[in-house]
């Protein structure tokens, strides 16, 4: 992942190398693991040892790393920790939170959160429809969840029976294709098809719908 030009591929073996800041991370299948290694003027350190796959860099956060893999797994790094491989899981959604650094991620179906700082990871919900997007609320206390024609935000705070669930726009004739929310988190866009043309829709979140 370029953090400057904002793009990502992903990386077979030891033929391809990524720059990020000042370092350059690559992979190299060593018969036994993939290696993660960190490049710093022409120093190679091994960051840690993965399952060999194909791996793609998907976000870095100063000291935080997000990887997926094509054997379905998602993975949190923490490049300075002695231990650096912090979670390996079965998903392909996430969302990082990174002014708290919590980590959302999902494989479609069971929402968890995991925080580094505290070690700790969660189960938030398991849904009987598939999830297509999670996205954190600025608040940090609801979890936007994306399904194919509805959403809805999930508390985080609460546990079991407490945790509230608001429906943002309840299920209708739409095919939700992607979301996203704005900066301040009161406007949350999505992009759908609705009879058989790509629209762009807005939908305003109140003060007292998210508490933010």
């Amino acid at each position: 992942m370029n953090l400057t030009t904002n793009t990502a591929k992903i990386l077979h073996g030891d033929e391809d190398s990524i720059p990020i800041d000042a370092s350059v991370f690559t992979f190299f299948d060593d018969g036994s693991y993939t290696e993660l290694l960190q490049i710093i003027n022409n120093n190679k350190t091994v960051i840690a040892l993965l399952p060999r796959s194909d791996y793609q860099i998907k976000m870095r956060d100063e000291n935080y790393l997000i990887l997926t893999n094509s054997n379905g797994d998602l993975f949190l790094l923490d490049i300075h920790a002695d231990t650096p491989v912090l979670l390996q899981a079965k998903a392909y959604l996430f969302s990082w939170e990174k002014n708290n650094n919590i980590l959302a991620y999902s494989d479609g179906f069971e929402i968890r959160v995991y925080n580094p700082n505290k070690l700790k990871n969660e189960f938030i919900t398991r849904q009987s429809k598939k999830i297509k997007n999670l996205i954190w609320h600025p608040n940090i206390k609801n979890i936007i969840v994306q399904y194919d024609s509805s959403i809805t935000a999930i508390e985080y705070f609460q546990t079991g029976q407490n945790r509230q669930v608001t429906s943002l726009l309840p299920d209708n004739d739409l095919t939700i294709l992607d979301s996203w929310l704005n900066k301040n988190g009161n406007i949350l866009y999505y992009y759908a098809l609705q009879d058989g043309a790509y629209e762009f829709f807005r939908l305003n979140l109140s003060k007292s719908l998210l508490s933010f």
